[in-house]
């Protein structure tokens, strides 16, 4: 039973249970704050930051205010999970301060663990963006080609910034948590192909946990309503074409971000990928909306965004094909220490 408790799969299970509850707590907080910074910014400028918030928590539903309470939560508890973990027992390296490698206890093999830093990191970054966003909104122009979806009307110039800043943000935010701490916990314990399968399985369960279309709160400054929400969305779970045409593209792209986390050692082409598809994702979605009419089988085809669909998981194969090629042989990898448990060396 100690060594159950003790486990860091288990501490980790913890973790996510607490900052469901704590982000179920916070909400109706987070609601009232941004409620205040969204009546505050509107007749007035106060200053760039406080202006940007405002106009978010202006737009924002109910569903955007829980999922940044559990962004706040999961910063809040992170370090007593990481203090729980007992990082200091990792692994010395040689690239110096920017590297990190997990503790010796590991099954799975050094290369792939280590997060070091790469010789072209902001190449990395850049070559991921570009990948992960011209694939994508060439699916959204199919979409558009055939009829799926037709234009807004709104000028591009008018979403671009603000979509650029959520994805660098979403992207740096949801690599370092994901790839960089939850893969990192799964890889001390299983090896890296069912690590990367299970945290992109996490990956792709707290995204899709969304509320229904359309969900309104009757008290959302109620103390209570965060778990009244949380309870409500769990529901969603119990219908399996949401788990076919959402859950499913989330899950490959967990996946993708793993291995490409794994092939590189480091966060930088994950964050880049990231960064490019959430940035598709949302310019798309301000751009464009869907038409109706459709045959029920072509939202097989495309759903109502660019998360949904065989389209969209067409763009994945190609990414995942260009990525493999690439970095299936890198070069760069960290030589294991010569006084590392894990080297390979005859004793």
């Amino acid at each position: 039973m100690r060594s159950l408790w003790s486990n860091d799969v288990t501490k980790l299970l913890l973790f996510l249970v607490a900052t469901f509850a704590l982000a179920a707590f916070l909400v109706p907080q987070v609601y009232n704050l941004g409620m205040f910074l969204g009546e505050i910014t509107a007749n007035k400028s106060v200053n760039p930051f406080l202006d940007y918030v405002g106009t978010h928590a202006r737009k924002a539903d109910y569903a955007r205010f829980f999922n940044r309470s559990l962004y706040l939560a999961a910063l809040i508890l992170l370090p007593f999970l990481l203090f729980s973990l007992e990082a200091k027992k990792a692994i010395a390296t040689t690239r110096g301060p920017r590297s990190f490698a997990l503790p010796a206890r590991s099954i799975a093999p050094n290369r792939g663990q280590a997060l070091v830093r790469p010789p072209h990191p902001f190449r990395q970054v850049l070559g991921g963006f570009l990948l992960g966003s011209v694939f994508l909104s060439a699916a959204g122009a199919l979409a558009i080609l055939f009829g799926f979806f037709g234009w807004k009307g709104t000028s591009p110039s008018a979403v671009i910034p603000e979509a650029m800043t959520t994805a660098t943000v979403v992207a740096l935010l949801e690599e370092f948590i994901f790839r960089g701490v939850i893969l990192g916990i799964f890889l001390r314990t299983f090896r890296p192909s069912f690590a990367i399968v299970f945290a992109a399985f996490l990956f792709a369960f707290l995204h899709f946990l969304r509320p229904p279309d359309g969900l309104v709160m009757a008290n959302p400054e109620g103390l209570w309503t965060g778990f009244d929400f949380l309870q409500v969305t769990v529901q969603r779970l119990f219908e399996w074409e949401l788990i076919l045409l959402q859950f499913a593209p989330l899950l490959l792209a967990g996946v993708l971000l793993g291995v490409t986390r794994f092939l590189t050692s480091s966060l930088w082409l994950p964050v880049g990928l990231h960064a490019g598809w959430v940035f598709a994702f949302t310019v798309f979605g301000d751009l464009a909306t869907p038409r109706e009419g459709h045959p029920e089988w072509t939202n097989f085809v495309i759903g109502e965004n660019l998360a949904q669909g065989l389209l969209p998981l067409a763009t994945l194969g190609m990414s995942a094909l260009i990525i493999w090629v690439v970095y299936r042989e890198p070069d760069y990898y960290e030589e294991v220490h010569p006084d590392s448990p894990l080297d390979p060396s005859p004793t």
